[in-house]
């Protein structure tokens, strides 16, 4: 993977086939549907705990990872982007009764984002994780 190539580019890339990463997308969200559904049978039968541990919850757990990668990987080859689909964000409470709110940072606090990556022995300069910090 070569970060020198036209889609890392400073120009506008022009017309972009979206097939493949709407493939990404569809295969992704048929694995989310397929966890959700071993989730509550899973549930049904074991306590949280338990669930959490189920054998065939750990493999669809990897299923949605390794296509969320798939999504990534889709995105980065054809627009050179490098997006982040993994982070969990949950909104303020409407009311003001975040029950965490004192962990919370203040709204107008910056966030400097910085990459750090490594080389995977199947896909090597593949991964890229991003950390934040304030």
């Amino acid at each position: 993977m070569s970060h020198e190539d036209a889609t890392h580019g400073p120009a506008p890339l022009g017309a972009v086939d979206p097939a493949p990463m709407h493939a990404a997308v569809d295969a992704l969200a048929a694995a989310l549907h397929e966890y959700v559904e071993a989730a509550v049978g899973v549930r049904a039968e074991f306590g949280a705990h338990e669930a959490d541990e189920d054998p065939r919850i750990l493999a669809l757990e990897q299923r949605v990872g390794a296509n969320n990668a798939r999504l990534f990987d889709a995105l980065h080859d054809a627009l050179g982007m490098h997006p982040d689909l993994t982070s969990s964000v949950w909104e303020p409470d409407p009311d003001g009764a975040d029950e965490d709110a004192g962990d919370a940072a203040p709204h107008d606090t910056v966030a400097e984002e910085f990459y750090l990556a490594s080389s995977s022995p199947r896909r090597p300069g593949r991964r890229t994780s991003v950390w934040t910090t304030s």
